[in-house]
């Protein structure tokens, strides 16, 4: 029996030792994975901010495993940006999160200038409006109103300025942003009926915004306490020199 014992201890022991030296090598494995992962983040980080001149810089992480087989492939299952602040033609969005899927890049991608033939099989961008960022006039003050937007001003009546509150939808259609007033008071009366019907239809706006969403586009509109919440969509998307 001893000797039996003996065998299999001896036996074991190399075992045991490759067993170790396999954990290890899939630890740095994984390592040098998740920080080639990191590296790459960083590097979308820089781009972006270099071209949209974003400050402060966004965040970005390239998503799926492993990475460095996307890496070698130039396909990336998914990679997801947030950006605190941006502005697009003058109009502030804040909370700007992008989802980009099967991202096509040259195979081993080591300089943000590589990046400029990156594109996407489908993008997925949201953002927030602000109120104070719609470009109202200054005596008007927007602000929601259940599920739409309460714009409260002044207007002109037999001479003098008196309260006006319209109440908007807001929507989508074709791609553009649509507002429809809903209810119109004036000097705390509400409209008659057909008089407002009839001033709903003239002030029913659409706003194409394909301008400033770079070959994306817009797919919902929907008010939050916190501004407007825009969602915008695009396929085989190219990434911007």
């Amino acid at each position: 029996m001893g000797r039996t014992e003996t065998g299999n201890s001896g036996t074991m022991g190399p075992v045991r030792a490759t067993i170790a030296c396999l954990i290890v090598i899939a630890c740095l494995l994984v390592a040098a994975d998740r920080l080639g992962a990191w590296e790459a983040g960083n590097l979308i980080s820089s781009h972006l901010a270099r071209t949209y001149a974003l400050s402060p810089p966004p965040t970005a992480s390239v998503d799926g495993t492993p990475f460095l087989t996307q890496w070698a492939q130039g396909r990336y299952q998914e990679i997801d940006v947030q950006v605190p602040n941006a502005s697009l033609q003058g109009v502030a969005i804040t909370d700007v999160r992008i989802r980009a899927r099967d991202v096509s890049t040259p195979a081993f991608v080591t300089s943000a200038s590589q990046l400029t033939e990156a594109t996407a099989g489908s993008v997925t961008a949201s953002g927030v409006v602000p109120f104070g960022g719609l470009g109202l006039p200054r005596s008007v003050t927007a602000s929601a109103d259940g599920d739409r937007l309460r714009l409260a001003g002044t207007t002109d009546l037999d001479g003098a300025r008196v309260p006006l509150v319209i109440v908007v939808a807001v929507g989508t259609r074709d791609g553009q942003l649509v507002l429809t007033p809903q209810t119109i008071v004036v000097d705390g009366h509400p409209l008659p009926a057909s008089l407002e019907a009839q001033v709903a239809r003239e002030l029913t706006t659409s706003v194409s915004l394909s301008s400033m969403l770079h070959g994306l586009q817009l797919k919902t509109a929907a008010v939050q306490p916190s501004g407007i919440v825009v969602t915008a969509t695009g396929r085989d998307f190219r990434v911007s020199a």
